[in-house]
């Protein structure tokens, strides 16, 4: 159990670990990197650590089972040993030391060793405890309810090697079928992002250009929504420039032929026309209606600085006849 504790903490401290340095990284290199290249990095690496770590928690507790099942078989043989033995010192009324038992055949008898009452080794053959790739159980040997001695039976591990050998590759399988679907994950969830962003982009660029009536792409996911209602309100202002511009022209066109009658009016005026009142009166009937068309044009102005800051307030009908006549009129 406490093995199966520090694999698991240790598989879930190398995945944090690695989504930590991968966030480390991506935010100092990824300056001119892909969002779909950042996705697959941080999800690739995240996975993969995943993987890595199951890996190592299962071949971890395929160990610890075959270990245990060794032990338990080890137990059972030295249990067993035991017995044989105590019963020969009773039967034969022999000491620790002449037992027969250990002279036999067997893979058990292969790797066992007896051991007096202070724990010293009095016969052995086989492994000895502690070598590599071994487990041993020892259990005591008593006669007429004391104890004479122990017996020590040493069990190979290969059985666990090879049961982790022929667990390796499935695992590794596993393991790569895990890192393709999350390598296929992060391409799927990499491009689901960028590629609205890739058209939002495009589409900004080509309003940049001039083309404002460039109609914006479809946009899915609120935060995507938003980015394009906002894209798009700036390409209508940029669409109302061109009006603004024409209009300015426009009224800077119609000022100048009333403030130029003004100036010839005034100009004949000063010059003598005042003397004759019936000429003075026309001239000054052109400055009033000059005048008028000034602030005609005032109007307008304010009219349209009204409508773009809150909408129209007020709507007249207008005689477009009457405003060519006025007009004609002013060109003859």
């Amino acid at each position: 159990m406490v093995r199966l504790v520090v694999t698991a903490a240790a598989a879930v401290s190398i995945i944090l670990l690695v989504a930590l340095f991968a966030s480390r990284l991506v935010r100092a290199r990824t300056a001119g990197m892909s969002i779909r290249m950042q996705i697959f990095i941080a999800l690739g690496g995240i996975v993969g650590a995943f993987a890595f770590g199951l890996g190592l928690l299962v071949i971890d507790r395929i160990e610890a089972r075959a270990t245990l099942l060794a032990e338990g078989s080890a137990r059972d043989e030295a249990a067993a040993f035991a017995a044989v033995a105590a019963m020969e010192m009773e039967v034969r009324g022999v000491d620790l030391a002449a037992v027969r038992a250990l002279d036999g055949e067997g893979p058990t008898a292969q790797n066992i060793a007896l051991l007096d009452p202070e724990g010293r080794v009095l016969r052995a053959r086989g492994a000895s405890p502690g070598e590599p790739g071994t487990v041993f159980v020892t259990a005591p040997i008593e006669v007429r309810g004391r104890r004479v001695g122990s017996v020590q039976v040493v069990k190979p591990t290969i059985v666990v090697q090879r049961m982790v050998a022929d667990f390796a590759p499935p695992i590794l399988v596993i393991s790569t079928v895990l890192g393709a679907a999350a390598a296929l994950s992060s391409f799927l969830i990499g491009r689901a992002i960028a590629t609205p962003i890739e058209a939002l982009t495009e589409f900004a660029v080509r309003v940049s250009e001039g083309e404002v009536r460039a109609a914006p792409p479809p946009a899915q996911g609120r935060e995507v929504q938003r980015l394009t209602r906002a894209i798009d309100s700036m390409r209508r202002q940029l669409e109302g420039r061109p009006f603004v511009e024409t209009f300015a022209a426009d009224l800077s066109h119609e000022l100048k032929n009333p403030v130029a009658a003004i100036r010839a009016s005034a100009e004949v005026l000063s010059e003598g026309a005042l003397d004759d009142p019936e000429e003075a009166g026309r001239f000054v009937a052109r400055i009033r209606e000059a005048i008028t068309r000034i602030e005609a044009l005032l109007g307008e102005l304010l009219s349209l600085a009204r409508l773009e800051a809150r909408g129209v307030e007020h709507a007249a009908v207008v005689d477009l006849v009457a405003i060519a006549q006025a007009a004609a009129a002013r060109a003859r």
